[in-house]
């Protein structure tokens, strides 16, 4: 089965450096992401975006953004959306 997103588990063994973009990890770090994260295009978007702030997923950028601005606007209602934006 392909990994499309992050279990819990792994979740819960990177949760404390969610927010350090790939780049500023240890190199322990870095090596627990590689093991834990085997989808390439997963680890990929990791590497690049980190985990969203909401989520705790892997951060696609702009659509995960639009995503989440969706989800929202579900939950809350549509009226609800427009009169927090006025």
């Amino acid at each position: 089965m392909e990994q499309t997103c992050l279990d819990k588990e792994v979740l819960e063994q990177i949760k404390g450096f969610r927010h350090i973009k790939y780049y500023k990890l240890t190199s322990e770090q870095k090596s627990l992401i590689d093991k834990l994260i085997i989808n390439k295009d997963l680890k990929k978007r990791y590497q690049r975006f980190a985990l969203c702030n909401e989520c705790w997923q892997v951060n696609t950028g702009v659509i995960h953004a639009i995503q989440n601005v969706f989800k929202k606007i579900l939950k809350i209602g549509p009226v609800e959306m427009i009169k927090l934006i006025k």
